[in-house]
């Protein structure tokens, strides 16, 4: 719930008695509640709820949270709210776990593929190694981009920097693997077929600046 308190003429803020607001929670169980709202004002210069001058008094019966400011403006309750059976605390915790985790065996398992197929000869020499060599690279840095960034939400910079990496290396690895296929279609299909290292760089400068110049 949002709502708004606006008094004309004059500017209301650091108010000597605070102004007491409470909003209905009613379609929500404060059970489900991750942790205790956040009373926030809407900031139109930095365009964001802030939690300056607003405090969480508590509830009252009805489930209604109540919260003290010492301002007038624009005014709501954040709630950070989990619907799954039997509460979601150890629930997102387990969950994180398990994907980092999951990212961490991942980055293992490409980096494993790539010092595999560039040690050996004999592998290194193959057309598909060139192409899966890159695709691992691709996703390889989306993967250290994600676990490295994806906490990055408090800095607007840092989050759109963030969103933009990971948008552009997925972008490359799904290039990477239509470009495996076609060179599937071409050894297993055509057959006769040359591929030359002039198709090969022309093939790598599509799929890694394709998406760079269109953002």
């Amino acid at each position: 719930p949002v709502f708004g308190v606006i008094v004309v003429p004059g500017e209301f803020s650091n108010l000597l008695q605070p102004v007491s607001l409470c909003l209905s929670l009613n379609e929500y169980n404060q059970e489900n509640f991750t942790e205790d709202p956040q009373c926030v004002s809407w900031d139109f210069e930095a365009r964001d709820w802030v939690t300056t001058g607003c405090v969480f008094t508590g509830y009252r019966p009805g489930n209604i949270a109540c919260c003290s400011c010492t301002h007038i403006t624009n005014f709501a309750v954040l709630v950070s709210v989990c619907t799954r059976t039997g509460g979601c605390g150890s629930g997102g915790l387990a969950l994180e776990i398990l994907s980092i985790a999951g990212v961490i065996a991942s980055l293992i398992g490409l980096a494993l593929t790539i010092i595999t197929l560039l040690a050996f000869k004999k592998l290194r020499s193959r057309d598909a190694s060139k192409f899966n060599v890159q695709l691992c690279i691709a996703l390889f840095c989306m993967y250290i981009v994600f676990l490295s960034g994806i906490d990055q939400t408090s800095n607007m910079a840092g989050c759109v920097t963030v969103s933009v990496l990971i948008h552009y290396f997925t972008l490359v690895s799904f290039m990477w693997m239509g470009a495996i296929a076609l060179l599937m279609f071409q050894k297993f299909i055509i057959v006769f077929i040359h591929i030359t290292t002039k198709y090969i760089i022309a093939v790598s400068l599509l799929c890694w600046r394709k998406h760079f110049v269109a953002m």
